[in-house]
This record gives structure tokens, sequence and C-alpha cells, in this order.
């Protein structure tokens, strides 16, 4: 073999292997780009469902916003309701104590008389 033999059939594999390494770049940059698209598409997905429990959160939220607004309210009717009975009752109680005073001072000028006639 002479050396441009030689050369050309080196020359030939070094161009072979040139084209190989350059494949398995191209092929791993194929990859890495199939790799990063998966990724993105798997981000969307999370985000979507992140936002979809975010929203169902948010309505869970105002539903129990409602609800303490809605005990308050009825806390506050019920605070209002004792309130006006508590009043209603202490008069009513005031009123029999006088009642009972006036029908004792009456008893009391009953026996006075009684005693009186007796005598």
């Amino acid at each position: 073999m002479s050396m441009d033999e030689i050369t050309k059939d080196i020359g030939d594999d070094l161009h072979t292997e040139s084209l190989l390494l350059r494949a398995k770049q191209l092929a791993r940059l194929e990859s890495d780009k199939l790799v990063d698209k998966m990724t993105a598409l798997e981000r969307g997905k999370k985000i979507d469902e992140l936002q979809k429990r975010l929203l169902d959160s948010e309505m869970l939220r105002n539903r129990c916003t409602r609800k303490v607004t809605l005990l308050k309210d009825q806390v506050r009717t019920t605070s209002e309701t004792a309130e006006q009975e508590r009043s209603m009752c202490e008069n009513s109680i005031q009123l029999l104590r006088d009642d009972l005073t006036n029908t004792k001072a009456s008893l009391a000028d009953c026996h006075r008389r009684e005693n009186q006639v007796f005598l």
C-alpha cells in the first residue's frame, strides 16, 4: 500500500468516525429536545392541576366565609333574643315582687282590721 492509499483509508475512516460522532451528537440533541418537550408538557399539566386545585380551594373558602357570616348572624340574633327575654323576665319578676309586696300589705291590713273587729 502506498502512502496515498493509507492516507485515503485513514481519511475515510476518520471521515466515517466523525460522521458517526456527529450522528450520535445529533441523536443526543434530539433526545434532549424530546425530554425538554415532555418536561414542558408535564409542567403544563401540573400547572393546570394546580390551577384547578386553587379554584376549588377558593370556592371552598368562599363557602366557608359565607357559612361563618351566617353563623355570626345567628349568634348575634340569638344573643339579642336572649337579652330581650332576660329583660322581659326581669320586668315580670319586678312586677310579681311589687304585686307580692302589695298583697302582703293588703293581707297585713286585713289581719289588722280583723283584730280590731274581734277586740
